[in-house]
């Protein structure tokens, strides 16, 4: 009995859909073409509604992505502030610990340029030149302990070397107040003799605490003259006679 009821109303229906639009003067052509566009417009919001919701899907993945970067950069920062921290502390004791070289290299430096000032008067302003380039190192704002103390020990080790060795060469003094290019031929640092150009010979003597330059005559200048034959000629000294300048009377 329902089913025949539900037929009724369907066929009823159908009979007045066509009823009514023809009462509101509108076609049944016109009713599908409205459906239809409401049909569109549904599947449109529809489609609206889709892609909203994967973009905020995308945006919500972006922004957890942008999250897990923020954190990954502060957990390398607190790491490279630790980093930076223990790296400073380290510097710090360094610098303690190289500054506390500062007083006994600075003691060294100063009783090398006593040992070159005491010394034969050979390539002396080189040496303390040398000397004085460490000095001003070691009181640079920030200086190279390690560099300074490398360069002093192969300071060191030059004129231990020039103990053992004898040079023939060139070097520029004053005679007579006159500053003049002489042959020097030096015997470790024990003996400095030099010749001029008009081939007078002499040699280097220490008097009250300076060295000066005594030129020789006689026997002991012809001594010293055969010396610098033998060195200009490139033969050995060997057991040679030697002229040894007299000391210093004791005060």
């Amino acid at each position: 009995m329902r089913r025949v009821h539900i037929a009724v109303w369907l066929a009823a229906s159908l009979i007045a859909v066509p009823v009514v639009a023809r009462a509101a003067g509108v076609s049944v052509a016109d009713l599908a073409t409205l459906r239809t566009e409401v049909d569109q417009l549904a599947a449109d919001l529809e489609a609206e509604r889709a892609a909203t919701r994967d973009e905020l899907a995308a945006l919500r993945a972006e922004r957890a992505e942008l999250e897990r970067q923020v954190r990954a950069a502060r957990t390398r920062k607190a790491t490279l502030e630790k980093i930076r921290a223990e790296a400073t502390a380290r510097a710090e004791e360094a610098d303690e610990d190289a500054r506390r070289w500062a007083v006994p290299m600075r003691e060294a430096i100063s009783a090398a340029r006593d040992h070159v000032e005491a010394g034969l008067p050979f390539a002396k302003a080189a040496r303390l030149e040398t000397l004085d380039a460490l000095q001003r190192d070691l009181s640079a704002a920030t200086p190279d302990y390690g560099r300074v103390l490398e360069r002093l020990l192969r300071f060191v080790e030059e004129e231990e070397a020039m103990g053992g060795e004898v040079a023939f060469t060139q070097q520029r003094i004053e005679l007579g107040g006159q500053p003049q290019i002489v042959q020097v031929l030096r015997l470790g640092l024990a003996l400095l003799y030099v010749r001029t150009e008009g081939d007078q010979v002499g040699w280097a003597v220490r008097r009250d605490a300076a060295w000066e330059v005594v030129m020789l005559e006689g026997a002991p200048a012809d001594v010293v003259r055969a010396r610098f034959d033998d060195a200009e000629d490139n033969r050995a000294l060997g057991v040679a006679p030697i002229v040894l300048p007299e000391l210093e009377a004791a005060p």
